[in-house]
This record gives C-alpha cells, sequence and structure tokens, in this order.
C-alpha cells in the first residue's frame, strides 16, 4: 500500500504524520481512523476498490511474516 512511509501508528486508531512530512507544517497531523478506513481513504485515492487494497494488505502482512 502506498500511504506516506513516514505515517506512524501511535494507538489501535491514531496515526500521525511529522511536521518533516510537508514543507510548512508547524504541528504533527494526527489521523483517527481505523487501519480499514485508511484502506479505504487510499483506495478512493487511487481509484481502485476497497477490496483490492485488502488483497495487497494481505499480501503484505504474509510477505512480512515468513
Amino acid at each position: 500500500m502506498s500511504l506516506p512511509p513516514q505515517l506512524r501508528k501511535v494507538a489501535d486508531t491514531i496515526w500521525e504524520l511529522p511536521t518533516s512530512y510537508k514543507s510548512g507544517m508547524r504541528v504533527p497531523a494526527r489521523i483517527i481512523a481505523t487501519e480499514s478506513l485508511l484502506g479505504g481513504m487510499e483506495a478512493k485515492r487511487l481509484g481502485v476498490s476497497r477490496q483490492s487494497i485488502i488483497k495487497v494488505w494481505i499480501a503484505e502482512r504474509l510477505k512480512q511474516a515468513s
């Protein structure tokens, strides 16, 4: 999945982008969302189905586990 590599998981539903993510940011950005919701947002941005994103997530997790 192509979420920003700087996106850091703070808690189960809290994600944070540091001020270094984009020029002019003065404070970190906090995103309150589940992994599923993030996947849905990413799918919409890419113009693909949410199911496609889930398949990629599963493949990535299986690859990491092996």
